[in-house]
């Protein structure tokens, strides 16, 4: 399996907000737009942080997407996280949304660490070889 490139990755953020939209029956747009309409906000928050942690854009790209600064992007993932820790409504809304738009995605991302693992121990295998042949040649 081979690493989605950013283009990929910002059309599966794309189609997140897309997604949320139409789970919630917001009119197109209504999460990039500037409305300060508590639901909007929590959607917003929720996307962000799926879009940073899950498909792993960075804030800048996030804040594109969502036509929000990158610093909003910041504010709004640590808010997340206060939240769902202390807040069971909000847990659940934002459970909901997660599961609807990210479920694949975070799925891809977890082969993709495997792999990386896998990829890691063969190499510190070959360093150990390495290392003993060396400890041989010096003997």
């Amino acid at each position: 399996m081979t690493y989605p490139s950013k283009f990929e990755l910002r059309i599966e953020a794309m189609n997140a907000v897309t997604d949320a939209e139409s789970l919630f029956g917001y009119p197109h747009g209504t999460l990039s737009g500037k409305s300060r309409v508590r639901e909007y906000v929590n959607a917003r928050m929720v996307l962000f942080y799926h879009i940073n942690q899950n498909i792993g854009l960075s804030t800048l790209e996030s804040g594109r997407i969502l036509n929000r600064n990158h610093a909003t992007c910041i504010h709004a993932v640590k808010t997340f996280r206060d939240l769902y820790d202390v807040d069971a409504n909000f847990r659940r809304y934002a459970d909901e949304l997660l599961t609807a738009i990210g479920s694949d995605v975070f799925e891809q991302r977890v082969d993709f660490i495997e792999m990386r693992i896998q990829s890691l121990r063969n190499q510190i295998l070959k360093y150990e070889k390495m290392i003993e042949s060396i400890k041989y040649i010096s003997q």
